[in-house]
Parts: structure tokens; sequence; C-alpha cells
């Protein structure tokens, strides 16, 4: 991907500030964006990556699991991302011998891909629950699992994603499974207040209400 020069992003800026109506935006609004540097940032990021363009999204045919919650987000996702470079970037935390680093050929890089903004559904059940019941309800609302990349995506580009969903703690899981140890395992991302952590989970575990999952439409 070509870096914006700095004469690009003045260019940038200065259009959208010639054209952008400003009579239909509220003074409250432009405080809050204003308080929240970071967080506007990274929306603006989302917008630019779109195309200048809102994503409309919508739970529209989806519905949402009895006692749970759908959160669905666009986030920038590139497949042909080198996989260490997706894993440390969702994890800064992500110890070095873990086994999350040793899994990349399972996972190869989509060559040619380029970066796009992907809508994804984020689904919490609100209780423990098996595997295979998350992956039947996903097939019943005619969505499949998104790819690890995706997943570490919004660990890069949602660094507060725990705090923004009022958890103090939380996993975003992708059911597109690898096999080490001799046992089937999922890449997860990882939030807290320490920070966030790439991992390897087994497929076969048992999830808790902590855990999120992430799927796109068929």
């Amino acid at each position: 991907m070509n870096q914006v020069s700095r004469e690009q992003s003045l260019e940038l800026m200065a259009k959208l500030e010639m054209n952008t109506d400003w009579s239909q935006l509220d003074s409250e609004v432009i405080q809050r964006i204003i308080n929240d540097p970071t967080g506007s940032g990274r929306g603006f990021t989302r917008f630019l990556a779109n195309g200048g363009r809102v994503m409309i999204m919508s739970t529209d045919g989806i519905v949402i699991p009895k006692g749970g919650k759908v959160h669905i987000i666009s986030v920038p996702v590139n497949e042909s991302r080198p996989w260490k470079d997706a894993v440390s970037a969702a994890g800064p935390n992500t110890n070095c011998n873990w086994d999350i680093w040793k899994v990349g050929d399972q996972y190869p890089p989509v060559i040619g891909a380029t970066q796009g903004l992907q809508q994804l559904i984020l689904v919490n059940f609100g209780k423990y629950i098996q595997s295979g019941d998350v992956l039947a309800w996903g097939k019943g609302q005619c969505l499949r699992p998104a790819s690890s990349r995706s997943v570490f995506a919004i660990g890069e580009h949602y660094p507060s994603l725990n705090r923004d969903l009022a958890m103090d703690y939380m996993a975003v899981v992708s059911f597109v499974l690898c096999s080490f140890g001799g046992r089937q395992r999922v890449p997860r991302v990882w939030w807290d207040e320490s920070g966030r952590e790439s991992l390897l989970d087994w497929f076969d575990d048992r999830w808790s209400e902590s855990y999120w999952f992430a799927f796109v439409r068929e």
C-alpha cells in the first residue's frame, strides 16, 4: 500500500473542510469529537478506508440469541498481510513463545488481496456455550466464520473494544480452524486492562460470557 504524502493529506483535509455542511452538525457533537481525538481519529480512518462513504450497518435478518447480544462493526482488513504482522498488530502484549506464532502456514496470505473495509458481525451468547452451538447459530443466520486476519484487524483498529462494550475483559474468536498439538485450535484476540493478546484456543472449549464470535454474511 502506497504511503500517503503530506501534500495529499493536506489537499484531502482542505477539500473535506470546504465541502462539509457545518449547519447540519450540532456543537455538542463537535465537542465530543474534540474531547476524544484518538477514538474519533480511528473512526475517521475507517471512513476514509471506505472511500469517504459511511457504511450502513444493520442487524436485518439476524435473530439475536436469547440473553445474548449482536454488535456489528466495520474494519479495514488485508487478507494478504503477513501472519506475524497481523498477530503482533492485534496483540502487542502477545508472548513471543505462544503457539499463535507457529500456525501461520495454515493461514496463508491471499496473494494480491488489497485492504478493504469489511462488515463483521460479533455475537455474544451471554452464557457458557459450546463451539458447535455457536456455529449452528451462525449457519441459521446465513453467516460464516470471519477469517483470522479479520479478527486480528479488530484488535488493531479497536484497541479499546472492551471498554466500548462496557466489559472489563473480553475476547473475539475466529472459528476458522487450524490443527496444533494434535487438536483443533482457533485464533482469538483478548482485551483487558493490561492490553491485548493474540492467542490460540481449543475448538472443543466451553466458552464463557466473556467471548464474542466473529461472522460475516454469506
